[in-house]
């Protein structure tokens, strides 16, 4: 009970770890602390805890749920789900949950990095209320079929969407601002030899917008002359016609 911090890396690859009990005097989890704990299910962060690192439960493959003790100020705990005390930002969705969609709660505005990185049940989310997608936050979602980027969203951070490779098409605005490298359209090769643009990917904007530079930027075919109704793309000379 005398330990503040628990420092970066302390327990990585532990694949046998299933249980952790943490003090009340711990304040600090440094970068990736359990990562690789793959056995590990279950995690309660006690009161005292004010700050964690980047990454910190990465490749934990069975954690269901996240636990936060009542009275922490930092940070809280909905459904297994781990976000900032305010819930304004989305931090870990654990690995182990099987639910195939998922609506952000009303009031979170950004998606933390690594968030839902290598998350491998959902096939879609619904982004509801964010502004922000940070770096690597969907990466590895591999059967992410649809996810619907808002007019509400300005930022999407590097590598975002990487190794998505069910997500064939995404429709970004013109309300978009700065995007990342290799946030949409790119795939790990094969031989784990570096990065290559996924087939047949497609990204529906408007002309002049951020996204188009992005686009023609990594040679991904980029639809203008569209309109999203219903959640399809229809061409918008037909729909002037009609």
């Amino acid at each position: 009970n005398t330990v503040k911090t628990i420092d970066r890396m302390a327990f990585t690859d532990c694949s046998y770890l299933k249980e952790i009990v943490i003090p009340e005097s711990v304040e600090e989890i440094g970068d990736e602390a359990f990562a690789g704990c793959s056995q590990l299910e279950t995690i309660t962060l006690p009161v005292s805890l004010k700050t964690i690192g980047k990454n910190l439960f990465d490749s934990c493959t069975s954690l269901k749920e996240i636990k936060v003790a009542e009275g922490n100020t930092a940070f809280a705990s909905e459904n297994g789900i781990l976000f900032d005390a305010a819930k304004e930002v989305l931090i870990r969705y654990p690995y182990a949950l099987t639910e195939k969609e998922y609506k952000i709660p009303d009031g979170v505005k950004k998606i933390g990095e690594y968030a839902f990185l290598d998350v491998k049940s959902l096939t879609s989310v619904e982004l509801n209320e964010v502004t922000e997608i940070s770096m690597l936050a969907f990466c590895g979602c591999s059967n992410l079929k649809e996810i619907n980027i808002t007019k509400e969203i300005t930022t999407i951070g590097e590598y975002a969407f990487y190794d998505c490779n069910s997500l064939k098409s995404v429709r970004l605005h013109d309300t978009l601002t700065s995007i990342g490298k290799d946030a949409f359209g790119y795939t790990e090769k094969s031989d784990h030899s570096g990065s290559m643009l996924m087939k047949d990917f497609k990204i529906f904007t408007d002309k002049d917008t951020k996204a188009k530079a992005y686009a023609d930027e990594n040679g991904i075919e980029c639809v203008t002359n569209s309109i999203e109704i219903m959640g399809k793309n229809v061409n918008k000379g037909f729909f002037a016609v009609v």
